[in-house]
């Protein structure tokens, strides 16, 4: 039998206010361990959380460095068509004077 068992059955002769004393003790240990359950589900779910973080972290720079490469493609392809566009303009301008 744990204490609490031996208490109850004897709870006539404590009185009142022995009672309260261990209605109080069994209210404090049970509100104890609730959060000490408590604690411990938000301890995993800051982890659960903290890894998820940590994988959206990893795919967003992914996403960066393919924008990155995609931008660097696509200024090149600038550039080239930019050339290309001179290159038309001085052979019409060559053509033109010369024709």
């Amino acid at each position: 039998m744990d204490a609490l068992s031996v208490v109850l059955e004897n709870i006539g002769g404590l009185g009142s206010a022995g009672a309260v004393v261990v209605l109080l003790v069994y209210v404090i240990r049970h509100g104890g361990a609730d959060r000490q359950a408590y604690q411990a589900a938000l301890q995993a779910a800051e982890e659960r959380h903290a890894i998820e973080m940590a994988r959206m972290r990893e795919r967003v720079d992914g996403l960066e460095r393919r924008v990155q490469e995609l931008t660097e493609a696509l200024d090149e392809e600038r550039r080239k068509r930019w050339h290309a566009e001179d290159v038309a303009a001085g052979v019409r301008r060559a053509t033109a004077e010369g024709g």
